[in-house]
């Protein structure tokens, strides 16, 4: 929920940005919502997180035995992965102002992103594709 109400001033405030719901109808933007969140969990988390992490401990860790930052290190890796394959879609909203972009940015890609890469380093990727999911679908009932 906390997600979703990150989301809602840039819908129902000034911008109003339509929401999936508001676009594509309850059931398709639902649909929407879970098709996103297992594409994005899969690219992501499965394969960035994974692989950002593998090379970290391989090759960085250097006699470390708390591998916490390479967790962390990976899910940076992971974040930055999402806003740029996300980026063309946040400037094609034709949001005002580059600081708008770059707030919408922050709420709506970056600190989701680092929380569902949390999940998925402590529950996994069905809990992570889960909250997304729960997340995304969140975002378009709250902004009706």
């Amino acid at each position: 929920m906390l997600i979703a109400a990150l989301a809602v001033p840039f819908h129902k405030g000034a911008l109003g940005i339509p929401t999936d719901v508001e676009r594509l109808g309850l059931i398709p933007a639902m649909g929407l919502a879970l098709a996103n969140a297992v594409t994005d969990e899969l690219f992501l988390r499965l394969f960035v997180f994974t692989a950002a992490l593998a090379i970290a401990v391989r090759f960085l860790s250097r006699g470390r035995t708390d591998r916490t930052w390479a967790v962390w290190l990976a899910i940076g890796v992971a974040t930055l992965a999402d806003l740029l394959l996300h980026w063309p879609d946040m400037v094609a909203l034709g949001l005002p102002g580059f600081s708008t972009v770059i707030a919408y940015a922050l709420a709506r890609m970056a600190i989701p992103a680092v929380l569902f890469g949390y999940i998925y380093w402590r529950r996994g990727l069905g809990t992570a594709v889960a909250a997304h999911a729960a997340a995304g679908a969140a975002v378009g009932l709250l902004a009706l």
